[in-house]
C-alpha cells in the first residue's frame, strides 16, 4: 500500500470518475458550497471516497450488515445530528485505512481487532474528544450522540493467497489509471465528457484529463518501482 498512499489524493478522483459517481461528486460540491470548503482538496480527502477506493485497490466485495467488527468490514460513525462530525474507516487485516475530510488523505495504522473493538465500543457508550482523537487522528470532536455501523466485507484471494502484496494493489491501482484513460479516449459513454465528470481534474476538459491521468499513471509506475 505503501506506492499507493502518496498518490492517493488523485487516485480518489480517478475513482470517481471511472465509476461515474455522480451522487458523491454532488455530496462533495453540496459541503464545499455550504461549509465554504475547497472542492478539490475535499474530493482528495473524504473519507467516504476515500475507503471506496482502498476496498476496490484490496478486493474487498460487500456482504452484509453486522452488529460487531470483523476481520474485514467498514467502519461507520455517525453523528445522530447531521451537523456534527463523522468518519468511516476501513479494517483490514490489523490495520486501519482511512482519511479525514480537509485534514489528511489517506492514511495506514496497525491497531489490532481487540483494541480497535473496544475503542469502538467506549466511544459508543460514552463519546469523548480523546477516544475521538484515537480513531481519527483529529481534534475536532463535539458532543452528542453517536451510532456505530459494521459492514461485513469478504476479500477476493488471487492465487489462494491474500491480496495485500504491493505488487496487486499497484495492478488494481494502474488498471483503474487505465481504464479511465480508455474510457475517455474511446467516448463509448458520452457521460465521460461532462463537464460534471471531468470537472474532477480540475478542468472540465478532455485533454487536461488526459493529461492528468498520464502523469499520474508515470507517478504510480515512480512511486512503485522507486
Amino acid at each position: 500500500m505503501n506506492s499507493i498512499i502518496k498518490i492517493a489524493p488523485d487516485l480518489n478522483r480517478v475513482y470517481l470518475y471511472h465509476y461515474l459517481n455522480e451522487c458523491e461528486i454532488d455530496a462533495i460540491s453540496y459541503h464545499s458550497i455550504t461549509k465554504d470548503l475547497d472542492f478539490h482538496h475535499l474530493m482528495k480527502t473524504k473519507c467516504s471516497t476515500t475507503v471506496k477506493l482502498v476496498c476496490y485497490l484490496l478486493n474487498m466485495i460487500y456482504l452484509n450488515k453486522r452488529t460487531f467488527l470483523t476481520s474485514y468490514c467498514v467502519v461507520e460513525i455517525a453523528a445522530s445530528n447531521i451537523n456534527l462530525p463523522s468518519h468511516t474507516l476501513v479494517f483490514y487485516q490489523n490495520r486501519i485505512y482511512h482519511s479525514y475530510a480537509m485534514y489528511y488523505s489517506l492514511k495506514e495504522i496497525k491497531i489490532s481487532k481487540e483494541t480497535l473493538k473496544k475503542k469502538l465500543k467506549e466511544f459508543e457508550t460514552k463519546p469523548s474528544k480523546k477516544l475521538w482523537k484515537d480513531m481519527t487522528g483529529v481534534d475536532d470532536f463535539q458532543k452528542g450522540k453517536y451510532n456505530i455501523s459494521f459492514y461485513e466485507y469478504q476479500v477476493i484471494l488471487e492465487n489462494h493467497s491474500f491480496i495485500n502484496s504491493s505488487s496487486v494493489i499497484y495492478k488494481r491501482a494502474l488498471s483503474l489509471i487505465e481504464n479511465s484513460l480508455n474510457s475517455l479516449k474511446e467516448e463509448k459513454d458520452e457521460r465521460y465528457l461532462y463537464d460534471d465528470f471531468l470537472c474532477v481534474f480540475g478542468n472540465p476538459s478532455k485533454e487536461k484529463a488526459e493529461y492528468f491521468l498520464k502523469d499520474l499513471k508515470q507517478r504510480l509506475k515512480m512511486n512503485y518501482y522507486s
